[in-house]
């Protein structure tokens, strides 16, 4: 298993003038390996999770150029027919509120049947048996007597399991998670967090997990890509991120971390994500910068590599 993307811009419609949503995105995720993307609500993320799945119709879609391999297959060449085949089988995703994406009118047990005879088709009886046992196994208590429940008759965190048991259903090869315990309480969401972590494991599948909490993603990821305004700003392992965050923003997201027996207030980012039809001509972080320069201002700045294994946008490094 693998998932390559190769500088992918995404452009929607607005108005009169096309948007450009994502830009020259890039990165790999292998097999059994999960990969974190972080940043701020309006940064690209879940677009990016949408692109990789085709699930962005026209309109407001005006094009996506660029690559997006899977198994060194490029899924934008793909008719909306072999793209129905992937989706779910060889690649899944679990989307960030299970309320709108579950059918308000069917039982949670038939959502799952239909996500099976989608793709593997069986006898009824063999069908009730996996999916007792996909319930089963994402932690649903008394998972018979909830199969025939309707979602709205379930709390939000059964909810998200039963997304996570449809998601597994056909057995695929990586999992997409787009914010999937932001709505959830604490405990909760540590519990799915952790099933998320040990289901990866035991189905040996990569995972994309999305958040907009740093911690989330810390916790869960081998590698963290950081997004903001529609580009990936830095990646690096989550040991190196944590330890030695490069960029200003990353920095910025480390400070506004709660921490433990912190007695003074969060330190919030100041202003906002620029909007993206307002993009400025240089850094696009630059008016939220403490460190901002003059050169920053009118020159967008290339990739520097810091290591190997870790990569910023941002002129301080440019020495490196």
């Amino acid at each position: 298993m693998s998932l390559h993307l190769e500088n992918l811009d995404l452009y929607l419609s607005s108005g009169k003038l096309p948007i450009q949503v994502l830009d020259k995105i890039s990165f790999s995720l292998e097999d059994g390996q999960t990969l974190g993307i972080v940043g701020e609500s309006g940064c690209g993320k879940s677009m990016t999770a949408l692109a990789i799945m085709q699930l962005i119709t026209s309109p407001p879609l005006l094009k996506m150029e660029g690559k997006v391999l899977w198994n060194n297959v490029n899924l934008l060449d793909l008719t909306k027919r072999e793209m129905r085949k992937i989706r779910s089988k060889e690649i899944a995703m679990i989307f960030q509120e299970p309320m709108t994406a579950l059918n308000p009118v069917m039982r949670v047990g038939d959502q799952i049947r239909e996500v099976l005879r989608e793709h593997n088709p069986g006898n009824r009886k063999s069908e009730n048996k996996k999916i007792i046992d996909l319930l089963d196994k994402v932690g649903i208590p008394s998972p018979e007597q909830r199969a025939q429940n309707y979602p709205h008759q379930l709390s939000g965190g059964m909810r998200q399991r039963i997304m996570i048991a449809m998601a597994l259903a056909c057995g695929p090869r990586l999992l997409i998670a787009d914010e999937p315990s932001t709505a959830l309480d604490v405990t909760i969401q540590a519990q799915i967090l952790e099933q998320l972590r040990e289901l990866c494991r035991e189905f040996k599948m990569g995972l994309l997990f999305i958040s907009h909490d740093l911690d989330v993603v810390g916790y869960l990821a081998d590698r963290i890509l950081v997004m903001y305004a529609g580009e990936i700003v830095e990646w690096a392992s989550t040991k190196e991120l944590f330890a030695s965050p490069a960029h200003p923003y990353t920095r910025a997201l480390q400070r506004s971390r709660p921490k433990k027996n912190q007695k003074n207030k969060l330190t919030p980012i100041a202003g906002n994500v620029p909007p993206l039809d307002q993009l400025p001509q240089g850094c696009r972080f630059y008016d939220r910068c403490e460190l901002r320069e003059d050169q920053c201002a009118m020159q967008r700045p290339p990739v520097f590599k810091i290591n190997e294994h870790h990569q910023v946008r941002c002129f301080l490094f440019a020495e490196t």
